[in-house]
């Protein structure tokens, strides 16, 4: 809805160190990093913090649970280590984007929401988020607006196994009436499969 170009000066006013611009007179103001296209160039930050990170990395989708689910898991992991977690509802590219552009790279964890309401979406997150564990709360007709049926939201879901590290592990509730159908899915790509 908004130009983050606009908001640039406030920013810098409120103790912002640096600024990602793709608008040379801001970026020679404020001595900004000037990028073309500031959002392809905010993936690629979180893409190389991702790449750089050496702990164990969980991508979390479903069509209702998500954010219990991250909070849950991240403060259980917590016990055992550094954990970085998705903060908010912050699920979409550009949020997965800013949650990885803040990870640590020492930290032992990190706790990945994935969100979509269309199709394709949970491919584009999953090939940067490169979880190791891949969890799948549910699928339920939520979005279903976007999508022909239930089953067209369980494929777009199990998605996010595309983006499963080697050896990575696919976790479905078994509860849900779509799991034998996501197990098929983490099948294909050789998942390692928990119930």
């Amino acid at each position: 809805k908004y130009d983050g170009h606009n908001f640039v000066g406030s920013a810098i006013s409120k103790g912002a160190s640096g600024v990602l611009v793709s608008d040379i007179k801001l970026a020679n103001k404020y001595n900004g990093l000037f990028v073309k296209d500031t959002k392809k160039a905010l993936i690629q930050i979180g893409q190389y913090a991702r790449d750089r990170f050496n702990g164990i990395t969980i991508g979390i989708t479903g069509s209702s649970g998500k954010t219990s689910t991250n909070y849950l898991l991240s403060n259980a992991l917590n016990q055992f280590g550094k954990t970085h977690k998705t903060s908010g509802n912050n699920n979409n590219i550009i949020g997965l984007s800013l949650t990885l552009a803040r990870l640590p790279y020492n930290y032992d964890f990190c706790v990945l929401e994935l969100g979509m309401n269309n199709k394709g979406e949970i491919i584009k997150l999953t090939k940067i988020a490169k979880p190791n564990m891949a969890l799948i709360t549910n699928v339920s007709s939520s979005h279903i607006q976007n999508f022909k049926n239930e089953k067209e939201i369980a494929r777009a879901k199990s998605e996010i196994f595309l983006g499963l590290e080697k050896n990575g592990i696919a976790i479905i509730n078994s509860d849900n009436i779509w799991h034998e159908f996501l197990i098929t899915q983490a099948k294909k790509v050789n998942a390692k499969i928990h119930l």
